[in-house]
């Protein structure tokens, strides 16, 4: 039996989760002390690669939880299953707001 993508779309979707947060609170701390340009860029380009990156990977999750929506039954999973998943991705996606944080960049 193959591997559920699911399951390492979300793992990695956590870490990245993680990372921006940081990258986010590096971001405006530089921003809030007045940090040199140099640094303020580069924290900003770094913040901005990761976006990328989780906008990526909530994408791939996102991806795999359409084909089990339309699908499910091919992997044996439930309704209540496929429900938290799509939860879990709504939710992610609204939080971290990718879209409308770039913006702000």
């Amino acid at each position: 039996m193959s591997r559920d993508p699911y399951v390492d779309a979300k793992s990695d979707v956590e870490a990245n989760i993680g990372n921006v947060g940081s990258l986010l609170e590096s971001y405006q701390r530089i921003q809030t002390i007045g940090g040199d340009s140099q640094g303020l860029s580069d924290a900003k380009e770094e913040l901005q690669t990761a976006l990328n990156l989780l906008e990526a990977d909530l994408e791939d999750l996102d991806e795999s939880v359409r084909v089990v929506e339309q699908h499910g039954d091919r992997w044996g999973l439930k309704h209540a299953e496929i429900v938290e998943r799509r939860a879990f991705v709504n939710d992610v996606t609204s939080k971290v707001a990718v879209r409308h944080l770039r913006p702000a960049l």
